[in-house]
């Protein structure tokens, strides 16, 4: 018996009631998400953040004296010989006529630079907007790195007393900076001329013949004019504004700037409250930014995670979340604005190891002098030349030190250790990422 062929099933339509009600109900429960996931947070605790500037007339801030300086600096003044201006800091393929040249002019500007590094107190520009935040300390920084040029001058001249003096005066200046209660731009830029100052002493001290007492002056110096923690909290601290300021941009559609408007996605996406929520925003940066604050100055085996869970998320990929839609905006503005405070707190303790270590030179320099020898140990300097054995601020021990390698050196971040190392030979130096300060004025100990 021959099977009875199947009939197709009729295809089942949906009414249109059916339909109606199935869209109202994803309606509604997409506004029921809406409204339980728009709404944003209370807004953060932030009285540890109360920004008050000094009120303080132009003959009173150092930053004022600062600017006027760097106004009479011509803008182009090495552009043409960048190269060789960087080897002449250095002492290298040195060029007395064009050394001159550079300095032609720049007269007014040593008066100003002296009372900034005398006034005590400073302010910077308090921000208010994007040129505020992200100031350009570019004739700043070219008015320290010329100073490194006149140092070397006077050396040369015969006069390396006055050549360290402008040194110290340049150490004052970075000092100023640093505390101007500025950006963390203001605070970074005067660490990099610290660093450019500190080797340029430390060269013309090997090179010309610095009176005793000049030298132990500018060891006491390098310890007075050393970076605050005080100095970079408010720095960092500070950032708190920038990131206030671009979350009030966004909200309003604001422009970023003369010439910036504000791309449009971005000024829709602002208006949405599933997208950005700025209470929430602050709080993930503020648990963040406050982790690091309790980090300044601690040992790098000490510092732990300073990422907060919920930060580590808004760039682990893996994260479902950087899929979602809540607060993505906000997220996303994290990730662009927040500096990376880590790398910051190292480069601090580097500054720090390597402001420990020129103090332990110029000790070893002025008992060489005073000795005909290096000491043993960096023990015998104190109390005669140092109060203390400096510390190495990268893991809490003392800065290193050895006569067989005649070297002063830092373990640095990866354990650096240059024994065994022979500091005749050609090749001896290392990587510029290490603190290294060869002694090269002392003979090898037989």
């Amino acid at each position: 018996m021959e099977a009875q062929p199947t009939l197709p099933r009729p295809k089942r339509r949906w009414s249109f009631w059916k339909k109606i009600f199935t869209v109202f109900g994803l309606l509604l429960l997409a506004g029921v998400l809406w409204l339980f996931l728009s709404p944003d947070e209370p807004p953060p605790d932030v009285s540890d953040f109360v920004f008050e500037p000094l009120k303080l007339p132009d003959d009173q801030n150092a930053y004022a004296f600062i600017v006027k300086a760097a106004a009479l600096l011509k803008s182009d003044f090495f552009k043409a010989n960048e190269d060789q201006f960087r080897d002449m800091m250095k002492g290298k393929n040195w060029d007395a006529a064009l050394a001159r040249q550079w300095l032609d002019g720049t007269d007014a500007i040593w008066p100003l630079w002296e009372q900034a590094a005398h006034t005590l107190q400073g302010q910077a520009p308090f921000g208010t907007g994007l040129d505020s935040f992200i100031p350009n300390l570019g004739s700043i920084q070219n008015i320290a790195r010329i100073a490194q040029i006149r140092a070397r001058v006077l050396a040369q001249d015969g006069r390396p007393d006055a050549a360290i003096e402008s040194l110290l005066t340049e150490l004052q200046i970075a000092q100023r900076l640093q505390q101007s209660h500025g950006t963390l731009i203001h605070y970074l830029t005067a660490t990099s001329n610290r660093s450019l100052t500190l080797n340029s002493l430390r060269s013309i001290t090997m090179g010309f013949k610095a009176s005793n007492a000049v030298l132990r002056d500018a060891m006491h110096q390098i310890e007075a004019t050393r970076s605050q923690a005080n100095a970079l909290a408010y720095s960092m601290r500070s950032e708190l504004r920038l990131l206030n300021w671009t979350l009030e941009v966004i909200e309003t559609g604001q422009s970023l700037g003369t010439d910036m408007p504000l791309p449009t996605a971005m000024r829709v996406a602002g208006r949405i409250p599933l997208l950005l929520k700025p209470n929430a925003t602050r709080r993930i940066y503020l648990a963040y930014l406050r982790k690091n604050l309790g980090a300044i100055d601690r040992e790098i085996s000490a510092q732990g995670n300073l990422q907060p869970a919920e930060y580590q998320a808004i760039f682990d990929h893996r994260d479902i979340n950087i899929f979602s839609p809540n607060n993505i905006l906000g997220r996303s503005l994290l990730a662009i604005v927040t500096p990376t405070w880590e790398a910051l707190l190292r480069a601090r303790l580097k500054e720090q190891s390597s402001t420990s270590a020129h103090e332990a030179f110029l000790a070893l320099v002025l008992w060489h002098r005073e000795h005909g020898e290096l000491p043993a140990t960096l023990d015998v300097l104190v109390p005669d030349y140092l109060p203390a054995v400096p510390r190495d601020y990268i893991d809490g021990q003392p800065i290193r030190y050895s006569r067989e390698s005649r070297a002063v050196w830092s373990v640095g971040l990866h354990n650096f250790n240059p024994k065994g190392l022979d500091p005749d030979a050609p090749g001896a130096r290392v990587s510029n990422e290490e603190i290294y300060l060869p002694l090269d004025f002392a003979a090898s100990p037989k």
